[in-house]
């Protein structure tokens, strides 16, 4: 009873918990190779194109994020080193139950890109990138746990990912209009009424 009381007393003194990712390195460690796919476009900034693409047969659905069902060519060298830089962590920083959220002006986690490892043929982990927010989300069967970019992540992740862009169609992310008719555009020079006055 006394350990049990002392253990419980030293818990609110132990400081950040950082986030478990030991079920992502176990699971991908038993892989007997990785698939690397395309996300399609982003849901609030593309959302148009974005519903034309999700109509489209075979669309893969991993955690709630869209991807098209061609796999990107990757080597088996780069695949392996993919999975290499994936267990050393240097790829993702994991957060602490300390840190505060920190609001980003991106719409929302989009995965550009998604990495999934499989054993005997089916899925045993996944790892969702979006550079909108610079973010990793770890998907296991049960768990999700969303991480970091590292500095070194994310320019290996440009590096190694965009160039392999297939089917998803140009952006149009910062040529966006106004096109929502419940918006109405402002029309300049603005006329201004007082009554009983005239011009």
């Amino acid at each position: 009873m006394v350990s049990v009381v002392a253990l419980r007393a030293q818990s609110p003194f132990s400081g950040p918990q950082i986030a478990d990712v030991k079920w992502f390195i176990d699971a991908i460690k038993t892989a007997d190779s990785v698939e690397v796919l395309e996300g399609l476009p982003h849901p609030y900034w593309e959302s148009d194109i974005r519903a034309v693409e999700a109509a489209k047969p075979n669309i893969q659905n991993i955690a709630g994020e869209l991807f098209y069902p061609k796999l990107l060519d990757l080597s088996t060298d780069q695949k392996d080193e993919i999975t290499r830089q994936f267990l050393e962590k240097s790829l993702f920083i994991v957060p602490n139950s300390e840190d505060p959220p920190f609001p980003k002006a991106c719409g929302g986690f989009h995965a550009d890109y998604g990495l999934r490892w499989n054993r005997n043929g089916s899925p045993v982990a996944a790892a969702l990138i979006c550079f909108g927010c610079e973010e990793v989300l770890l998907v296991g069967e049960k768990t999700k746990v969303s991480t970091n970019m590292s500095p070194d992540g994310k320019k290996y992740f440009s590096t190694v990912l965009k160039p392999l862009r297939q089917s998803r169609p140009p952006s149009k992310i910062g040529t966006l209009q106004v096109t929502d008719p419940g918006i109405p555009k402002p029309q300049l020079p603005m006329k201004i009424e007082i009554p009983g006055m005239k011009r």
